[in-house]
Order: C-alpha cells, then sequence, then structure tokens
C-alpha cells in the first residue's frame, strides 16, 4: 500500500492565518502559508463588472440603512476654528473612521 504524496511531504502543519502587526490591521496571510496554500490575488477592475458593483451597492446601503452595517464617523462642532485642531486630532489618531468638520 503506497502513501498519498501529499500527506508524506505535507511536513508541519501549517500556520493560521494571522491579523495584522497593529491595533486594526487587516487580515494576511503569511506569505509562505500562501504560496504552500497556493493562493492567488489577483486585481479587480470594476470596469469589468459593473453589475457586481451595482449589487454591492444596492447590499450595503441596505444594510447601513438596517442598522447591520455601521459606517465609523466622527462629526465635530466648532466651525472653521476648529478644523486645525479636529485635523491634528485626527493625525494623532484620536478618531475612527472619517471626520467631519461642521461649519454652521
Amino acid at each position: 500500500m503506497t502513501q498519498d504524496p501529499v500527506e508524506r511531504d505535507a511536513g508541519p502543519p501549517m500556520p493560521p492565518f494571522r491579523a495584522g502587526d497593529s491595533l486594526g490591521g487587516f487580515p494576511r496571510p503569511g506569505i509562505m502559508s500562501a504560496a504552500v496554500r497556493q493562493i492567488s490575488v489577483r486585481p479587480f477592475a470594476a470596469h469589468r463588472a459593473p453589475g457586481r458593483i451595482r449589487a454591492w451597492n444596492q447590499h450595503f446601503s441596505t444594510w447601513l440603512r438596517e442598522g447591520r452595517s455601521v459606517f465609523p464617523h466622527t462629526i465635530v462642532e466648532g466651525g472653521r476654528t476648529e478644523t486645525p485642531n479636529a485635523l491634528t486630532a485626527m493625525l494623532a489618531g484620536k478618531y475612527t473612521g472619517d471626520v467631519v468638520v461642521r461649519i454652521s
């Protein structure tokens, strides 16, 4: 009885995918893990799939309206005088998501 070549040459188990190195990092596979698992990364061009883009926009806008998905943002009051402080705070990482300065 012969062994399956994949099992024989598999070696130690592969480490799981890891998250980014910083808080809020995006999941990404280790390069060797991706190579061994034969993962391919291909570019996506929106102009080649307009139907999928429209479907995504419809689903996502519905999720936003229903509260199933949250779009993080911060509204800073104070008008133009507060804009430099809002920019400094944003660059320092004080806010999550988009920052909007209300000018009224």
